[in-house]
């Protein structure tokens, strides 16, 4: 009888300690599993943030480039306003000696008249 309980003790303790080596082997691939799968969900947000910075460098170059073309056009623009406003400019001076030239001529024109006029019965009386 005390054997049998020995025995039977030895039997459950063994059995006990199977189940217990079992279950510690279930925990550890359970906690094996579940780090892999934290590791993962970890992995693919950092892709997914290097991605989201990858396509937003790609634009922030975009827009760089566009600013530089316009910062260009802009450039391009200003010189031929420049060149325009100089171009008036010149024309209004233009306009301005041509006035000046016209008043002067006109005022010759007048000068030459008056003395025609004044001369022209001094030499009706001369003959």
């Amino acid at each position: 009888m005390l054997q049998d309980l020995v025995r039977e003790h030895t039997l459950e303790k063994a059995a006990l300690q199977r189940q217990s080596e079992a279950a510690t082997q279930r925990a550890v691939k359970a906690a094996e599993k579940l780090s892999a799968d934290l590791v993962e969900v970890a992995n693919s947000g950092a892709a997914k943030a290097f991605q989201e910075q990858q396509r937003i460098g790609a634009e922030v170059e975009k827009v760089l480039s566009l600013v530089n073309k316009l910062s260009d056009q802009n450039t391009k623009w200003a010189a031929l306003i420049n060149s325009a406003d100089q171009s008036l400019r010149v024309l209004g001076d233009f306009q301005t000696y041509f006035e000046v030239l016209q008043q002067d001529l006109s005022r010759l024109t007048n000068s030459l008249q008056h003395l025609g006029q004044r001369t022209a019965p001094q030499q009706q009386q001369q003959p």
